[in-house]
């Protein structure tokens, strides 16, 4: 088992070493965890934004409140002895996944999923996450 776990059935967390890992930022904490859900695929400044920001645009005002949200995620990732799980470059942000284990990953992996290994509840404090949360539902119904 690695030292970093991502927990997404039910709320989103992140522990290092089995301690939970604490965000002072909700904003830094839920762009990780959009990072997550899109399982290494690389997030573009504009879909961060408006990940994030419901109503925003792309402007100078939006980039700045996202490179500050940005930085809060790394110092915050680096306090915690995890920032090798995030991989920044100038307009793109992605999670690396080989350096940490998550639930929803190990549950994809599955060959045999056993359906007590996913709740039916997936980062549920984020309205974004409910197109996974309908794809993880339709993994753990039985073929007919």
């Amino acid at each position: 088992a690695k030292p970093i776990f991502v927990r997404t059935f039910g709320y989103f967390d992140v522990y290092v070493n089995e301690k939970l890992v604490h965000f002072p930022n909700k904003k830094s904490k839920e762009l990780l965890a959009y990072l997550v859900d899109r399982r290494g695929n690389s997030v573009n400044n504009e879909q961060a934004i408006t990940m994030l920001w419901e109503d925003a645009v792309n402007d100078s005002l939006y980039q700045s409140r996202l490179r500050r949200v940005v930085k809060d995620l790394r110092d915050t990732l680096r306090q915690a002895g995890a920032e090798d799980m995030l991989i920044s470059r100038p307009n793109s942000r992605a999670v690396n996944p080989h350096v940490f284990d998550c639930d929803y990953y190990l549950y994809l992996g599955e060959k045999n999923r056993d359906s007590s290994m996913f709740p039916g509840v997936y980062m549920s404090e984020y309205s974004w996450a409910e197109e996974t949360l309908g794809y993880l539902i339709s993994l753990s119904v039985p073929e007919r």
